[in-house]
């Protein structure tokens, strides 16, 4: 694999990356996602992204960098809220999405 013809240097760049901006990442996420695990799930997704081409990410200057990571987030999270909002139409298409009638909830 890629990863196992890395120097010593650029996984530690990577991995500062990682620290550096996982947890903004992750909090953004989850306020948009509203899940734990859609939020790691986007972090680690955009993260699989950095890693696909590590020496353009580690060329960038600082302010690049932070720019290009949360654009990267971003738009996974725009990709998991779009997803998910095709599964509630599907569910609603299905028919799988009943709510209740007012008219039938008994009053507490």
């Amino acid at each position: 694999s890629k990863s196992s013809n890395w120097d010593s240097s650029e996984t530690e760049r990577i991995a500062a990356v990682f620290n550096a901006y996982s947890k903004v990442m992750y909090q953004v996420a989850y306020r948009w996602l509203g899940s734990k695990e859609e939020a790691e799930d986007a972090v680690q997704e955009a993260f699989c992204k950095v890693l696909k081409n590590p020496s353009m990410v580690l060329a960038l200057p600082k302010e690049d960098l932070q720019a290009y990571v949360q654009v990267l987030c971003r738009n996974v999270i725009i990709d998991q809220v779009r997803s998910n909002k095709q599964k509630i139409v599907s569910l609603e298409e299905a028919g799988c999405l009943l709510l209740p009638d007012s008219n039938n909830v008994e009053e507490a």
